[in-house]
């Protein structure tokens, strides 16, 4: 149905039909200028017609649509569709013409570097946008430079913000650029730290690292990552859940101060116990109130009270049966399935299978939108071999919560370097949990520098341990138990449910005898 053309200077614009359950079906069309930020049509939608009726009794729909280019000058684009009037099947047709107002003109450069107020650094993949004679948006390369030809005029210009780490916007205003010329305008962004849940490991109890109903003093460590753009420091926790059945002892802790990119572990361990109330399969909730220097945080997360066991493969894909759902594209984008390297059995995806990858490279291969609904604890997982320019190049494992209509900026994981063979990647992703919508991209970006090889991707992974069945039960009989007095068994109602496994001499008022015999 929608039909896409582009002028003489590169200027993209797509024809559509719009409807839905309270539109009649409409013409609309959007465009994108040469040098704006690509996957996008950042020109604004506008409307050729508002159609007043629905088409009924014929189940087709926008075949002849159609979008071309005027050869008097290669840049009027004509836009044919239909519509219809009065509902029925008489359809009409519209045809309509537009033009992008930069087309056969001689343009002006505006241009510069988006950079880190605090290191100088650059920043790269930072929105920018000019306002002015026309609307321009960009958005910065690997090393924060940003580079649009708009019409002769004066501009203000504007670069982020870019979350989490520049969660604030800066503009320069009154930029002149004239036909033919360029004005350089650098930008600077401050930025600030971002903490957010990583993971988190428990201790104590049975030793399995699971918090199971009846265990109590268990210890904790949540481990927070920085995915901001500079330091945290002052960093403090106070620890709570709101689980019946699950009491926290130890609730304060402080950090270390967490470098950008980087993550800690609380100075102290929390402590909390679990209720042997507690249904197996229970997700105990827990929230960390963060203060810091810069500023405070909210951050929960939860752990399921049960026993350990594997995950489960929810989603996987070892690339044998064909793209399956997968797709690719973004800047020099040369992903294919490749034979000439793979983990098990004879298929991977890999970058640049013609080669060595290309510079000022930022592609991506996407998953499937995937269904994570009523799922908890999410992993995620791939194996992975590559060779990156070191420092430079970098490819991220990035999520969507919208099927991959917008990118979290907080990687899952990050590759650089080269590896010397085959290894498996595993990242927690609670960020996924119970999500009805997620998508997952493994994205390559490079300089124009040095090139490499790329990276590969096999055998990829979403998984989840299933939940234990929903009863209650006693804590397990464990060499590491604790001798604290335990509640009789007392009715064969409850012996029936389950055996009584604790040592004799553990229960109140027992007599140990010389044979150990359990309590029965």
């Amino acid at each position: 149905m929608p039909s896409i053309a582009a002028d003489k200077d590169g200027n993209a614009a797509v024809g559509y039909s719009v409807s839905s359950a309270s539109m009649f079906p409409a013409l609309r069309y959007a465009g994108r200028r040469l040098g704006e930020s690509l996957g996008q049509l950042p020109q604004n939608e506008a409307v050729l017609i508002n159609g007043t009726g629905s088409q009924t009794g014929i189940s087709r729909w926008g075949d002849y649509f159609s979008l071309t280019l005027d050869p008097a000058d290669d840049c009027t684009f004509w836009f044919a569709g239909e519509y219809l009037p009065v509902s029925g099947n008489n359809w009409y047709t519209r045809i309509g013409s537009f033009k992008f107002a930069a087309c056969g003109q001689t343009l002006g450069t505006l241009n510069g570097r988006v950079y880190n107020t605090v290191t100088n650094a650059g920043i790269a993949g930072a929105p920018v946008t000019v306002v002015g004679p026309e609307t321009m948006t960009t958005s910065t390369d690997a090393s924060g430079n940003y580079s649009v030809n708009v019409v002769p005029g004066t501009y203000d210009i504007t670069a982020g913000p870019l979350l989490p780490g520049y969660p604030t916007s800066a503009t320069v205003t009154g930029r002149t650029v004239g036909a033919g010329g360029a004005t350089t305008t650098d930008i600077g962004l401050a930025p600030v730290p971002h903490l957010v849940y990583n993971t988190s490991a428990i201790s104590g109890g049975n030793g399995n690292s699971v918090p199971e109903p009846g265990e109590s003093n268990l210890q904790m460590l949540v481990n927070l990552m920085n995915d901001g753009a500079t330091t945290s420091t002052g960093i403090n926790a106070v620890l709570s859940t709101s689980t019946a059945g699950v009491s926290v002892s130890q609730n304060t802790s402080a950090y270390p101060n967490i470098l950008a990119g980087a993550n800690a572990n609380n100075s102290t361990p929390y402590v909390f116990s679990v209720a042997d109330t507690v249904p197996c399969g229970t997700l105990i909730n827990f929230q960390l109130a963060v203060t810091s220097t810069q500023g405070p945080y909210t951050i929960n997360f939860s752990r399921m009270a049960g026993t350990s066991q594997p995950p489960t493969a929810y989603f996987f894909d070892n690339f044998e049966n064909g793209v399956n759902g997968w797709t690719t594209g973004g800047t020099q984008n040369f992903w294919a399935q490749v034979t000439n390297m793979s983990y098990s059995p004879t298929h991977a995806w890999h970058d640049s299978p013609s080669g060595v990858y290309p510079n000022n490279m930022n592609s991506w291969l996407k998953s499937p939108n995937i269904v994570l609904t009523g799922k908890t604890n999410i992993s995620v997982s791939g194996w992975f071999t590559h060779a990156l320019e070191s420092g430079y190049d970098y490819a991220y494992l990035e999520y969507s919560l919208d099927g991959g209509t917008t990118w979290n900026p907080s990687y899952l994981a990050r590759f650089n370097g080269v590896s010397q063979s085959w290894a498996q990647t595993a990242v927690a992703s609670p960020m996924l949990d119970n999500q009805a919508n997620v998508a997952l991209r493994l994205r390559v970006t490079s300089d124009s520098g040095v090139v490499a090889d790329g990276i590969y991707m096999d055998d990829f992974a979403v998984n989840y341990p299933p939940s234990p069945a929903s009863r209650r039960r006693p804590p397990r009989c464990s060499s590491a138990m604790s001798a604290q007095p335990r509640p009789r068994c007392p009715t064969a109602r409850w012996r029936l449910r389950w055996p009584c496994c604790w040592p004799l001499a553990q229960w109140p008022g027992a007599v140990a005898r010389s044979d150990s015999r359990a309590a029965t």
